[in-house]
């Protein structure tokens, strides 16, 4: 049976490659009800199923849980909680959800709670956190839970509980979740979790020493049907409403992929919990067409000759270059488009790799991939003389004329001042003269 499961797997990953990079035409060969699959380098999305179609999330809840629990905790090592009854476990016990079976009275770290929770999926463990972060009260706990979502932009979701198991107006989507896998994975502390297959938990007041170990069968190298070795992480679930969901990354060549499937074995018997785990095989499956179809690029488009008009520069036009060269998610059957969106006209002076002329887009098959800022390719100098006179030029008169014509006006003006002023001394000289000779005059007839 084994064989023949493997067989089928191997057909599948032949077959799926050598399909068109537009995922969207093998749809329905994903067995899960919902899925989200993106490049984490480059931001782009090869794949959606129903990503935006509210469902049960399951332990998938937990990595909120758990996230919480790490922000709101400066030291979780040597937090330690008091666990307040038995009661607070009630529905855990009636759904018969998993547990590290916590006891009245006992004293646990955070961490171990968190270990507990995000390795075991332990739904105990999950509703402590809850009790301890919401002061008291799981209900304040579920908002900051709610409010950390809307925080993020998760727009298909809403938390009931902090342990995943069916409630009514607990939902979430595939999209939302992978967008809460990314925000929990660029906090430190949950990726040194999440980086452990498995956790001894140190001895309690009530309890000897536990060890919990993933959930994630794509962890655990003895599972050699399940196991994938370029595996990261992060959360898998399953209740009778849920099906199986799974939140996983992987890496390979310098490629780094998050897939979600939301509602996977919900059609298979017994109550969806047999054999194969087709969330394993939805993952592996979108995994291995991605490795194998999809490249990361650096987009240099072949001939960039775009050109800016320079006002009140040394030269007219300023070639542009790229700030920086965007790497690109590029398939193998796939091509690079761009267009470019410039500035009219820049003025002097321009400097090289730092004036702003403009954006180039890069677009695959329509779809914007990448984006970088145009600046300027060389240098260029203002005008010796004011920007005024370069309006001059488009009557077919060069500035430096102007200025000719101008200097020589104002020369004019200086020798037309000082011939105005010598002719004023002159007539004052001859006025004096006038006068001296009529008192001579005078004087001689007296």
């Amino acid at each position: 049976m084994k064989k023949i499961a493997l067989v089928v797997l191997a057909l599948w990953l032949f077959i799926l490659p050598v399909a068109s990079v537009n995922a969207a035409e093998y749809t329905q060969t994903i067995y899960s009800r919902s899925a989200y699959f993106v490049n984490l380098d480059t931001g782009r999305v090869l794949f959606e199923k129903d990503a935006d179609a509210r469902m049960a999330p399951a332990s998938l809840t937990k990595i909120m849980t758990v996230l919480l629990a790490l922000e709101l905790c400066e030291n979780p090592a040597d937090t330690m909680v008091t666990i307040p009854s038995q009661s607070l476990f009630t529905d855990v016990i009636v759904e018969n959800g998993a547990r590290i079976y916590l006891q009245e009275g006992e004293q646990i770290s955070v961490l171990s709670l968190v270990y507990a929770t995000m390795l075991k999926s332990a739904c105990d463990s999950a509703t402590a956190l809850a009790w301890y972060f919401g002061n008291g009260d799981v209900n304040v706990f579920f908002e900051k839970m709610n409010q950390k979502a809307q925080s993020l932009g998760m727009v298909n979701t809403h938390f009931a509980n902090a342990h995943g198991l069916d409630a009514e107006d607990h939902y979430s989507s595939a999209r939302d979740m992978a967008i809460l896998t990314e925000a929990a994975l660029e906090n430190e502390a949950f990726k040194e979790v999440i980086s452990h297959y498995s956790y001894v938990i140190p001895a309690t007041n009530k309890s000897a020493e536990r060890t919990v170990s993933y959930t994630i069968g794509m962890l655990n190298e003895s599972n050699e049907e399940d196991y994938y070795p370029d595996a990261f992480g992060v959360k898998s679930g399953y209740t009778g409403n849920a099906g199986r969901c799974l939140s996983t990354t992987a890496s390979r060549n310098g490629q780094t992929y998050l897939c979600v499937v939301l509602g996977a074995n919900l059609d298979q018997a017994p109550a969806g919990y047999g054999n194969p785990n087709l969330t394993y095989t939805d993952s592996k499956a979108l995994y291995e067409w991605a490795f194998e179809t999809f490249a990361v690029t650096q987009a240099v488009p072949d001939d960039l000759t775009q050109e800016v008009e320079v006002v009140h520069g040394r030269a007219k036009t300023v070639g542009v270059t790229m700030q920086s060269i965007p790497e690109v998610l590029l398939g193998t059957d796939e091509t690079l488009t761009y267009t470019y969106e410039m500035e009219p006209s820049v003025e002097a002076p321009v400097v090289a790799g730092e004036t702003r002329l403009g954006t180039m887009t890069v677009l695959c098959d329509g779809e914007k991939v990448g984006e970088t800022v145009l600046v300027a390719k060389d240098s260029i100098e203002a005008l010796p003389y004011p920007k005024w006179l370069s309006g001059l030029a488009w009557f077919g008169i060069h500035p430096v004329f102007v200025i000719l014509f101008l200097f020589l006006l104002l020369l004019l003006l200086v020798l037309y001042l000082r011939y105005r002023h010598v002719q004023k001394i002159k007539r004052k000289r001859a006025a004096r003269r006038a006068r001296q000779r009529r008192t001579n005059r005078g004087a001689l007839l007296k």
